[in-house]
């Protein structure tokens, strides 16, 4: 894949194209071996319905164009009868192809989707852009590929944004978010190439985190610079862990070595 911007890769493609994500980062930090094993030895794990809801949720959000022809809602039928079964069957034939949603799941969406557009803020900030464009560039020391997929980008204001769902959005709740799932390794992977292929500076990376349960509460965030920074020496160090793993075709686990371990801080009263 040569570096620069698409438009018009769809999200599985963008998967299976070559390049280091910030998913395959966040594997190099836990070992380059469980890295290996997805995206070297083995095949990609498969969606979790949690993940599936995720998409379903970025898609009638983002593109709401192109939901219709990739999503279908189950119909409410009772498959336990011969009259349900043939029922979900011609609506199973119907949508040959397509990604399928509970009705449950489709209500839900809908509710989350209305709460997005309906803040000021959030709702300021999906309009004017371009949502999931594919971005391509080689990192400059070590000259690996690297891609990320912002949901939307301002490229006007040079303003990234990203749709989280989440149980909580609140303040404490995203804050926690953040650590546990590597969010600001993503927002100073994605800025520092954003800001590379587009030679600009990305001046921001704005999380819109919505929570999946009434009222549907929605906050917008932007990390603090300390805490972009820490995620920008995580991912430059996963990236030389990566270039020499490449070089010597080598894909370490934990260390070989005995070591001591203790317990969490948490744990100790």
């Amino acid at each position: 894949m040569k570096p620069g911007v698409y438009s018009n890769i769809s999200n599985d493609d963008y998967h299976a194209s070559d390049g280091i994500s910030k998913s395959g980062l966040s594997l190099i930090l836990k070992s380059p071996a469980h890295f290996a094993a997805r995206y070297i030895h083995g095949e990609p794990e498969d969606p979790t319905p949690a993940m599936e809801f995720g998409t379903a949720f970025h898609a009638a959000v983002l593109e709401p164009h192109l939901f219709a022809s990739d999503w279908a809602v189950q119909p409410d039928i009772n498959r336990r009868t011969k009259a349900g079964k043939e029922k979900f069957e011609k609506f199973l034939s119907e949508n040959e192809g397509k990604h399928l949603l509970k009705h449950d799941d489709m209500t839900t969406i809908e509710n989350m989707r209305e709460a997005v557009l309906s803040h000021p803020a959030a709702s300021r900030l999906l309009t004017g852009g371009s949502p999931e464009l594919s971005v391509y560039w080689n990192e400059r020391v070590y000259n690996v590929l690297c891609k990320c997929r912002p949901d939307y980008l301002l490229a006007d204001s040079m303003i990234a944004v990203d749709l989280k769902t989440c149980v909580d959005a609140s303040y404490d709740g995203f804050s926690k978010a953040c650590a546990n799932f590597g969010y600001h390794i993503q927002a100073a992977f994605y800025m520092d190439g954003i800001s590379s292929i587009f030679e600009r500076q990305c001046k921001a990376f704005v999380f819109i985190a919505v929570e999946k349960k009434p009222p549907y509460a929605v906050a917008v965030y932007t990390l603090d610079r300390e805490s972009v920074d820490y995620g920008r020496m995580e991912y430059r160090e996963a990236i030389a862990r990566y270039a020499e793993c490449l070089r010597n075709n080598t894909w370490p686990g934990y260390d070989s070595q005995v070591k001591e371990i203790s317990l969490p801080r948490w744990a100790v009263k």
